[in-house]
């Protein structure tokens, strides 16, 4: 006797007009449905190069929600650091963190001025809504182990940080741009063999690394 097939999601009758709806949702109403929108149209948002997908919402970098607004590197744990500052009240999925979403975080190392990147790794923190005067910031951090003869680089070490909200940065892509969050990039100064701060700061590129386990200067 044939096992019946089961299904756990009974398909749609009106596929195509789903689509039309999704298509035309407002960007905080796209937020909402973020992954189904990348399922339907992997370049719904437009940030996907010579795709065959034609793009529906034009956005790039939006920091309305959230953004990296620190980086740095704190010598005493050895990792890399990144103050991500929560800017709305809603919009992250639920009330219930257990039911919100994730922050996601990519950071990278270059050694050559930022000609190659080397991927260091990801780490995320979960939010959710809160109805609260202020939004919370959050702190990630991520233990990195840096080249053995940091003193002996030609270039000052640079440090590259993707924030992407409930979509994690593909590995190995230094160069990807995150829907909701920011990319930011700072250098990593050495003095003495030491992790310092130079006395100049571009106001370009936010400079870290302090002897003392604090972020980088604010974007």
């Amino acid at each position: 006797m044939n096992s019946p097939t089961v299904s756990r999601f009974a398909p749609s009758t009106q596929p195509a007009l789903e689509l039309i709806a999704l298509a035309q949702l407002p960007p905080e109403q796209a937020r909402k449905k973020l992954r189904e929108l990348l399922l339907a149209n992997p370049n719904h948002f437009g940030r996907v190069p010579a795709s065959s997908f034609n793009a529906v919402l034009k956005i790039q970098e939006d920091t309305t929600y959230e953004r990296i607004s620190r980086i740095g590197f704190d010598p005493q744990c050895e990792g890399l650091c990144a103050r991500i500052d929560i800017r709305q009240t809603l919009g992250y999925s639920s009330d219930a963190l257990i039911y919100g979403s994730e922050e996601f975080v990519r950071f990278y190392l270059s050694y050559d001025g930022g000609s190659k990147w080397l991927d260091q790794g990801m780490c995320s923190v979960s939010v959710c809504d809160a109805h609260l005067s202020r939004p919370p910031v959050h702190e990630v951090t991520l233990q990195i182990n840096l080249a053995e003869d940091i003193d002996r680089v030609i270039f000052p070490p640079k440090v590259r940080a993707i924030l992407s909200w409930n979509s994690p940065p593909p590995t190995g892509a230094p160069n990807w741009i995150p829907v909701w969050g920011n990319v930011i990039e700072s250098v990593i100064e050495i003095v003495d063999s030491q992790i310092d701060i130079p006395d100049e700061l571009d106001p370009g590129i936010p400079l870290s690394g302090s002897t003392k386990p604090t972020l980088s200067a604010v974007l």
